[in-house]
């Protein structure tokens, strides 16, 4: 059987690097174009090497953990231990994504048998052109990128997301919040901004006069539900907030003053009690993910009461 040195080292090569500049952005890391080379050189190298007579040995399995660490050492280094070991995971990860999708790729294009052995060991797979290379270089980029726009959102969700305590009368509430930069509420009269809290999250610590305007008053009822709130013990903690929005103009909200909300955030907690809550009866999160919206204000705030 002939084997082609060079093609098989600029094969290895080029897979190496796309290995390692998918470790790279997994790992959310900038790589050195002559380190990443450097590293996948060595990688290169070591594929021929294996199929040299005498060097079996290097076929051998404490040989190859031994380079799969020297390929992503050379190409990150320096790095300290504990994020090595993240490098090593996600060069790993990248490698068994590169390789299967090359496999995947030879195995449904080609109807003859695509795994040739050659003794001792070593195989090597069939009918592996610059098609299936460049096919395979493709593919991985897009998953990369689709992982790391993933990863992104995640990101931004968890920085906005926010556990929140809602304590009134007595009584707490524990709920998770979005922080929403375009939530401007304000209360008209003193200007405190306006947190908007799902109906039913609120429910179980709601005055049941509070609840019963929600059973009986249509939306947007101003006059029933002012006439409902005046004849309630509980007028002087709850008032109505004017809203605008896309597509709803000239909107009320009913509101209340608790006695305080407490934001947790990275383990650290702030309580506010300069706020309103507006009671929204109906909800933001399909999947209920997060049942308030913050105003982007309440973030100052929180620096401010650390």
């Amino acid at each position: 059987m002939e084997i082609y040195v060079d093609t098989l080292f600029l094969v290895n090569l080029i897979m190496n690097c796309i290995i390692l500049w998918t470790t790279a952005k997994l790992a959310s890391l900038a790589i050195s174009k002559w380190k990443m080379f450097l590293g996948a050189s060595l990688g290169a190298l070591y594929s021929i090497f294996i199929l040299l007579p005498g060097c079996v040995c290097l076929n051998s399995l404490p040989i190859k953990l031994l380079f799969a660490m020297l390929i992503p050492l050379l190409a990150f280094y320096p790095v300290r231990l504990k994020l090595f070991l993240r490098i090593l995971g996600y060069f790993y990860l990248s490698s068994f994504l590169a390789g299967g999708t090359a496999m995947a790729l030879v195995y449904f294009t080609n109807h003859s048998p695509y795994l040739s052995y050659l003794g001792q060991g070593f195989s090597y797979v069939n009918r592996f052109n610059i098609w299936t290379m460049l096919v395979t270089i493709i593919v991985v980029i897009c998953l990369v990128q689709i992982a790391r726009l993933a990863r992104q959102k995640k990101n931004l969700e968890d920085l906005f997301s926010l556990g929140v305590t809602i304590i009134f009368v007595g009584q707490e509430i524990h709920l998770q919040a979005m922080v929403d930069t375009g939530n401007q509420l304000k209360d008209p009269f003193t200007g405190i901004p306006v947190i908007i809290v799902e109906y039913e999250a609120l429910i179980s610590i709601l005055p049941q006069e509070v609840k019963e305007i929600f059973s009986q008053v249509k939306e947007n009822d101003l006059e029933k539900t002012y006439d409902l709130l005046s004849k309630s013990d509980w007028c002087s903690r709850f008032r109505l907030i004017p809203f605008n929005s896309l597509g709803r103009a000239n909107g009320m909200l009913l509101g209340f003053r608790p006695d305080g909300i407490i934001i947790h955030q990275k383990g650290e907690k702030s309580k506010l009690t300069k706020v309103i809550v507006g009671i929204y009866n109906h909800s933001f999160s399909l999947d209920g993910d997060y049942q308030a919206l913050l105003h982007p204000q309440i973030l100052p705030s929180m620096a401010e009461n650390k």
